[in-house]
């Protein structure tokens, strides 16, 4: 009985995330408005949570010493299970500014999600072997947690440069560092995404990968990454580094999709950036992130409930070691992650 009554507290919490409320400016009172509201834009069908049990996967070069190689790093693998929760924050939020235009509008509003952002470790495989991977053991496996925001700009949302970016994420991460990334929307069209291929060879290197220099990459080049997918499953791509989309690719060929929307972050867009502590600076330091989420509504029976599912691919680019060709410069390791998820509630 007692969990019966956690379980719909906690069902009860979900549901109350994915509402939103009535604003009045004058009283700066809310009012429950059971997702009438449209303040949300194109957040407002990210409410809720949204799970993979084992879908998702990211791979990242990291500084490491093997006295037996001509390099200083190892490629990791890995293969995790995730848990994304969204819940309404706020709407309405005023920037204050003055406009001369004739508008007569000086103030810029926002409405905004919070999210949570839960990762752990179903199987992983790094090169050359380091004896230092994760732990698979549930309880024991997570391996990354990330708080934030997702932003949708009401208005005020043209750039000097004349981008149209109407939407923000901001995310904190515990190895030190705080990103913003500003990005644009594609409104819903029909059918399914086209997801382009990703090459995530290392930038300010050689591209070649029977080089001595890209031996790890070569390693899952020739014998991709499965985690626990059977090497059995038809046509299954595995991870690699030259199209780190293709798993993405292939998990989109077994939804039945409806239509499609799109959010594009740039941290390079306008204002954003990646800020980190001292140590990560000099060792491995974060200096761009670019992520695309595909969010898609899918076919169902006539009358039946709407049901969506949510593709990413995001690189976080970390700089370290100098480039051959130019030792002034650093060279550009893509950290890449990708997931399909569903939405759960």
């Amino acid at each position: 009985m007692v969990d019966d009554l956690k379980q719909a507290e906690a069902k009860k919490r979900l549901q109350d995330g994915r509402r939103m409320r009535k604003y009045d400016s004058a009283t700066r009172a809310f009012q429950v408005d059971d997702g009438q509201s449209d303040s949300l834009g194109p957040l407002a069908e990210l409410r809720g949570t949204w799970s993979s049990p084992v879908q998702g996967w990211n791979l990242i070069a990291l500084p490491f010493k093997d006295p037996s190689a001509p390099f200083n790093y190892r490629l990791l693998m890995n293969q995790y299970g995730e848990t994304l929760e969204f819940s309404f924050v706020d709407e309405n939020i005023p920037n204050r500014g003055i406009d001369p235009g004739a508008d007569g509008i000086t103030d810029q509003l926002i409405t905004g999600l919070d999210y949570q952002q839960v990762i752990n470790q179903v199987a992983a495989e790094d090169s050359p072997a380091s004896g230092l991977l994760a732990s698979n053991e549930p309880g024991k496996n997570g391996i990354h947690h990330e708080p934030g925001l997702l932003l949708h700009i009401m208005n005020k949302t043209t750039q000097d440069d004349g981008e149209n970016l109407s939407v923000a994420r901001l995310a904190t991460i515990p190895h030190g560092d705080s990103v913003l990334a500003m990005g644009k929307v594609t409104d819903w069209y029909d059918g399914p995404p086209t997801i382009p291929d990703l090459n995530a060879l290392p930038v300010r290197a050689t591209q070649d990968l029977n080089s001595p220099y890209l031996a790890p990459y070569k390693h899952f080049e020739d014998s991709p990454f499965f985690g626990t997918v059977p090497p059995t499953l038809p046509q299954f791509p595995g991870l690699f580094a030259t199209n780190a989309n293709a798993i993405l690719q292939f998990a989109l060929g077994t939804l039945n999709v409806k239509r499609t929307m799109a959010m594009h972050f740039d941290t390079k867009f306008s204002t954003g950036g990646i800020v980190n502590i001292p140590f990560i600076v000099k060792e491995a330091n974060a200096t761009e992130m670019i992520a695309t989420f595909w969010i898609m509504e899918l076919e169902t029976p006539e009358g039946a409930p709407p049901e969506f599912a949510m593709q990413y691919s995001q690189t976080v680019f970390l700089d370290f070691f100098p480039s051959s060709d130019d030792p002034t410069q650093l060279i550009r390791w893509p950290h890449v992650s990708i997931n399909t998820m569903r939405r759960m509630v």
